[in-house]
């Protein structure tokens, strides 16, 4: 999967449930219970992740495009 084919597209749903705004998002992804994360653009494209897999992932990722985090503070779930 090459990252410029989803270049400026927007998230319209996360396994069926509409994405309000970039926290919601996070949220949503997060959250997941399923072994699939559907996600589904603005433009009708879906795509299936395997959950585990694309989680521990993440921090490779992240090192290998030195990128210092996977989100900003603002989006990150209260831990209270």
């Amino acid at each position: 999967m090459e990252y410029y084919m989803f270049k400026n597209s927007q998230m319209k749903s996360v396994n069926e449930v509409k994405v309000k705004n970039l926290k919601h998002l996070y949220e949503l992804i997060e959250k997941c219970c399923d072994k699939n994360l559907r996600l589904e653009l603005g433009d009708g494209r879906v795509i299936f992740l395997d959950y585990q897999s694309a989680k521990s992932s993440t921090s490779l990722i992240l090192e290998r495009h030195r990128v210092p985090s996977a989100m900003s503070k603002d989006l990150m779930i209260d831990q209270s």
